[in-house]
């Protein structure tokens, strides 16, 4: 008799345990496509960090919108019919995909849903007015990754503590990257803006355009040596995850440590 009862709430609990939890691997809830956006209202924010990204200085930014997630590998092997990641798994993020690689994502998913093409992949030039998926700005994505608010002003996409945001070189064992959407959002409802991968913006680099940039909707310099990656990932330590820390890579550079999120201009 005890046996029989002490079965019956063994089976009962694993019952339970199907119902009540979710398999992490399977995806973020949603299974959402990366064309999951969210709002980012026109505002005027202050850009940058003392002692991280320095000058801190003050910009204003029309209104778009930004990925809910990073790009996952079952959408980008979907879209483009390959999936280059290193680390397999349909619903983490796609990665070693250059800049170019991102751009031509942007371009074909645009065309797919019957929008205009912001980039001329001939020469790399953006149209700023047209309606597609693109890579968001550095200014737009650290706007985002703040939470649209400077107060609060937290160091990482959500939270000061980064193990609630973020996967990173200390918390992601086994190493790799992970599921997207698994930790917690930040206030405008995005996932892993710090950490999992870093994530392409559309920016050259430069150390000094801060000190001289346009206070109007800023899209980096007009040329350089490498392209704005920002977020942190899996690869590194806490610092890059900070949501004003800055980095580059050179557009041809298909790591795997960085991938991407959209952004579309709003209508």
């Amino acid at each position: 008799m005890i046996i029989r009862h002490l079965l019956a709430l063994a089976v009962l609990l694993s019952i339970l345990s199907l119902i009540g939890c979710k398999d992490s691997s399977t995806g973020p809830g949603d299974n959402p496509p990366s064309s999951s956006m969210i709002p980012v209202p026109a505002s005027t924010y202050q850009m940058g960090r003392f002692g991280v990204a320095q000058p801190v200085h003050t910009v204003n930014l029309d209104a778009f919108s930004i990925g809910k997630y990073e790009v996952t590998q079952v959408e980008y092997e979907a879209l483009m019919g390959y999936n280059p990641s290193c680390f397999d798994g349909d619903y983490k993020p796609v990665e070693c995909v250059s800049w170019s690689d991102a751009l031509a994502y942007c371009n074909q998913l645009s065309i797919n849903e019957g929008l205009t093409p912001c980039y001329d992949l001939s020469d790399w030039s953006c149209n700023w007015t047209a309606n597609g998926y693109r890579l968001p700005t550095e200014a737009e994505w650290e706007y985002a990754a703040r939470g649209a608010t400077n107060t609060p002003d937290y160091l990482y996409a959500g939270s000061d503590i980064v193990d609630d945001v973020a996967w990173y070189g200390g918390n992601n064992s086994p190493s790799g990257t992970k599921v997207v959407g698994q930790l917690q959002p930040n206030g405008i409802g995005t996932f892993d803006m710090s950490g999992n991968v870093w994530e392409w913006c559309w920016d050259w680099y430069s150390t000094n355009y801060y000190y001289s940039s346009p206070l109007d909707n800023p899209t980096g310099p007009t040329s350089g040596s490498g392209r704005v990656v920002r977020g942190g990932g899996w690869y590194h330590n806490a610092s890059p995850c900070q949501v004003a820390h800055r980095s580059h890579y050179t557009l041809s550079d298909s790591l795997h440590h960085i991938g991407f999120r959209l952004c579309r201009t709003a209508e």
